[in-house]
């Protein structure tokens, strides 16, 4: 399986654990600065809560470079602009994990 394809395997669970939940109203690629190009993977913009799948943890991805420092711009100004947000890898919540913390912590 792709690096790609794992990832959106992610994202599509995350959502559905989301539905599970309760969570109604869940976007994927949401734009949230009208005049910047981030997106989040999952966004509930009601709550302005966002969801990150992280990849790339254990052989760079994300983590490194240029990337790491553009994922901390997007955090930052999410948060300057009233957003929460929860990463979790992609591996957690392949695995139930992150679905487990959203339980214990959201509900």
């Amino acid at each position: 399986m792709s690096k790609g394809a794992k990832r959106r395997e992610a994202e599509i669970l995350l959502k559905t654990h989301l539905a599970e939940l309760g969570f109604r109203d869940i976007r994927e690629q949401f734009k949230f600065l009208p005049d910047r190009r981030f997106t989040f993977d999952l966004a509930i913009p009601e709550i302005r809560m966002a969801f990150e799948c992280d990849g790339g943890q254990f052989n760079g991805g994300h983590r490194r470079g240029e990337a790491l420092a553009k994922d901390y711009e997007k955090q930052n100004l999410a948060q300057l602009n009233g957003w929460r947000i929860l990463r979790f890898v992609n591996r957690d919540i392949l695995n139930g994990a992150a679905k487990e913390f959203l339980e214990e912590n959201l509900l």
